[in-house]
């Protein structure tokens, strides 16, 4: 596979050789723009620069050279000289000898109209994009009217936000001329994964990784578990049926060792092995501590919980 993309890399540049032979020896200029307005997706270098060079070949490639993308949401974006270095680097392109002018690029959103439904999609992109664990329950824009200009421009500001609503201002430009500031309040929900059921779980039967999934919620997740690990070998209280989230009451742990369980005390030290019988004063999960009372001698001893109605003597006297 390595040798295959290799030959791939030597053949594109041997591509570019024959394709531009000669164009080390001609002129080439790329001039960055200081700033341009565009509602395109994918910036390309001829939409933020001027290429001029002898060999019309080689200026139409870099011309068509893909630079960046520029997402809807997005409403400025600036590009500089070593950027566009770095992009003619990597596609094998001789930079020592290409005269790059200008630092950087400014690339700007170009807006023509604004209204209430331009302001919503813009809020909910600005969102989106900020906050992805989040739901958009309404966005509240003012009555305006609808403002059109050659270049409107904006700009999105939080300005605080609480555990149900976020506070932004929208402000409206006209190149650097602030023509508006709104502002716009947003009620949301945060979203977050819990554990569902995937099938019916009948009383009793054990919790395993096929029965439970998680999936998006966006109430309240008091009650409810983040994580599979959770409740993995756990037993089902009740019957659970199936694609809804599952709280903790639903559920009881799987305890090894139930209280007023007769349990088989071991005592292991050195060469010596003891096995006696005793009674849980408490429920014990895997590797859990619990008190258990020796019957024969009547004391109470901590043990460790090694396996289904066994525990492990850890220290004191039996």
């Amino acid at each position: 596979m390595r040798c295959f993309e290799r030959l791939v890399v030597l053949s594109l540049k041997i591509f570019i050789f024959f394709l531009f032979v000669g164009a080390s020896f001609a002129a080439t200029t790329i001039k960055l723009k200081s700033q341009v307005y565009t509602n395109k997706e994918n910036i390309y270098l001829s939409d933020i620069a001027v290429v001029s060079s002898d060999n019309s070949k080689f200026k139409e490639f870099l011309e068509n050279l893909y630079i960046t993308d520029f997402p809807q949401d997005i409403f400025s974006k600036r590009i500089t000289k070593k950027q566009i270095k770095d992009i003619l680097e990597a596609n094998y392109i001789n930079t020592s000898e290409i005269s790059i002018v200008g630092s950087y690029c400014t690339i700007k959103r170009s807006i023509n109209k604004l209204t209430p439904e331009k302001i919503k999609d813009d809020v909910q992109s600005f969102l989106l994009r900020r906050y992805p664990d989040i739901e958009v329950v309404s966005i509240s824009v003012p009555r305006i009217r609808s403002i059109q200009r050659k270049n409107l421009r904006i700009k999105i500001k939080e300005r605080s936000k609480t555990s149900s609503y976020i506070y932004l201002t929208y402000f409206v430009y006209n190149g650097n001329f602030l023509l508006r500031r709104i502002s716009v309040p947003v009620k949301y929900k945060k979203i977050s994964y819990v554990v569902f059921s995937v099938v019916d779980i009948r009383k009793g039967e054990y919790i395993t990784r096929e029965k439970i999934s998680l999936k998006k919620y966006t109430g309240n997740t008091r009650h409810l578990f983040t994580s599979l690990e959770e409740i993995l070998g756990k037993k089902a209280k009740i019957n659970i049926k199936a694609d809804i989230p599952i709280k903790d009451y639903m559920i009881v742990p799987d305890y090894l060792v139930q209280r007023g369980s007769n349990v088989k005390i071991i005592y292991n030290k050195g060469i010596i092995h003891i096995e006696l019988i005793g009674r849980a004063l408490e429920n014990g999960q895997l590797n859990q501590i619990i008190k258990v009372k020796n019957i024969s001698s009547g004391k109470v001893i901590p043990c460790k919980v090694i396996g289904r109605n066994q525990v492990l003597f850890i220290g004191g006297s039996f």
